[in-house]
């Protein structure tokens, strides 16, 4: 896979951060968020720091999961 640029490295890092907010608003732990989406919670860890780039579906279970419009995940103003 290709090394993400700075920008790129930027957008994951809040995108990561606007995840984590809602997660927790939801009152849920990375284990649990991990366990409804089917993965494992080090790579919800990852997600959230901006260590990863994920795939449109797991973000799309990330959404469903938090009751949140998946383009209010995805878009970084």
């Amino acid at each position: 896979m290709k090394k993400v640029n700075e920008e790129e490295q930027e957008y994951l890092k809040k995108l990561g951060e606007r995840i984590e907010m809602l997660r927790k608003e939801r009152g849920l732990t990375q284990v649990e968020l991990a366990e409804k989406i089917g993965t494992k919670f080090p790579q919800i860890g990852r997600l959230e720091r901006g260590e990863t780039n994920c795939t449109i579906i797991v973000l799309r279970k990330i959404a469903r999961e938090l009751n949140t419009p998946l383009n209010k995940i995805i878009t970084i103003e």
